[in-house]
């Protein structure tokens, strides 16, 4: 039944999913008692499929619940109990909840450290989930540096043609993009998606999420003709070796959407971000934070095409959705604020704009840190809406803040 449950879960049928690992979760509290570890695997499986579902806050909680009893059951240095530390981490990470996210992720690297070795698979995990809270928090340099030195220890452990070094490899592309080294992130892109062809073979599910990281790679560049190809290409292997209702398949649907805005085709980029939606919303639920996005896109796509007032109520409605279904200070949650204020800055509604983005701004500093990404844009969406009102000084002393 887990197997099945599992085999589910890959499909993106995450809701079936958790209903079967519900079901053995019940039969092995039975049959093997509550603190058996068969038992605790279970609670941990219903969590994951929570966190698939978008349902961070109930995977946290459930995952909180398995460290307690793997702590008491197994000890508190068992690797199942750093398993479950590293899960609490990464559910912390999904609420936004970043430094407190790094803060587990180093207390369990330093207890992989000493259990598992320096340069166990787990241990290189834990470095690598690390990088990645760092890069969430704006981070971007310290990210690079720890995932430079992962990527170099898990080559020298596995074999610079493991997945897991491949992986490695991508993380750190991803890095590089993220600063602006879009040259240098295609680059590695490339070399990582010419080993996993070779490795995996050309339909595996990395290989085409490989694609895509190198498609996106190149929009960001400018490149939009060529990024469109390849996101055809990884949208057509996705329909076919993963289905036409996995997420991972209206993730190609979407960045497809988006090159297609980016070459000015408005009217196409709508039209595939309404059937993105469509499908998001039927796979997943209409509260995922997969059908929110898809649901922000949509509306961003209606904006740039001059469709301000449409594009302001569907805003405000996943600004509502996501506040409820993420939390107020989540930065999704954010991200739509901002989304929203710039939406009322192009109907010329900028004194509301101004309101908006003064407390997006609030919220980014609290949220994420005075130095974050977000926050600096968030005070250059605030000089542009001061701008447009005539404040000029008040709008170069907050361009002079972002710099």
């Amino acid at each position: 039944m887990n197997n099945v449950a599992v085999s589910l879960r890959m499909q993106g049928k995450y809701a079936e999913a958790e209903a079967m690992h519900r079901q053995t979760l019940r039969l092995r509290e039975t049959v093997l008692g509550k603190d058996h570890p068969d038992t605790l695997t279970s609670i941990n499986n219903v969590a994951e499929s929570l966190r698939m579902e978008g349902k961070y806050a109930e995977a946290e909680t459930m995952h909180r619940q398995t460290l307690q009893l793997r702590e008491t059951v197994l000890g508190n240095d068992h690797p199942d109990t750093l398993t479950s530390m590293n899960n609490v981490a990464v559910s912390l990470r999904l609420q936004g909840k970043y430094a407190e996210a790094e803060a587990m992720h180093r207390q369990t690297l330093q207890l992989r450290e000493t259990v598992l070795g320096k340069v166990h698979p787990d241990t290189l995990t834990s470095m690598n989930n690390i990088a990645v809270s760092l890069r969430m928090e704006g981070k971007y340099a310290e990210a690079e540096a720890m995932h430079r030195h992962t990527l170099k220890l898990t080559g020298t452990a596995l074999g610079n043609d493991h997945p897991d070094t491949l992986a490695s490899m991508n993380n750190l592309a991803v890095s590089l993009r993220m600063q602006g080294k879009c040259s240098e992130a295609e680059a590695m892109f490339r070399q990582t998606l010419q080993l996993i062809e070779t490795v995996l073979g050309n339909d595996h599910p990395d290989t085409l999420a490989s694609m895509n990281n190198l498609a996106v790679s190149l929009r960001m560049q400018g490149k939009y003709a060529e990024a469109e190809a390849m996101h055809r290409q990884t949208l057509q292997l996705n329909e076919t070796v993963l289905g036409r209702d996995h997420p991972k398949t209206h993730t190609s649907m979407n960045n497809l959407a988006i090159a297609l805005e980016k070459q000015g085709r408005f009217a196409e980029a709508e039209a595939m971000h309404r059937q993105t939606l469509q499908l998001t919303g039927t796979a997943l639920g209409n509260d995922h934070p997969d059908t929110l996005a898809s649901m922000n896109n949509l509306a961003v796509s209606l904006r740039m095409q001059g469709k301000c007032s449409e594009a302001e109520a569907m805003l405000r409605q996943t600004l509502q959705l996501t506040g409820t279904v993420l939390g107020k200070d989540h930065p999704d949650t954010l991200a739509s604020m901002n989304n929203v204020a710039v939406s009322l800055r192009m109907e010329g509604k900028c004194a509301e704009a101004e309101a908006m983005h003064l407390q997006t701004l609030q919220l980014n500093g609290t949220v994420l840190g005075r130095d974050h990404p977000n926050t600096l844009t968030s005070i250059n969406n605030l000089a542009i809406a001061l701008d447009k009102q005539g404040k000029y000084a008040e709008a170069d002393a907050m361009h002079q803040r972002a710099l």
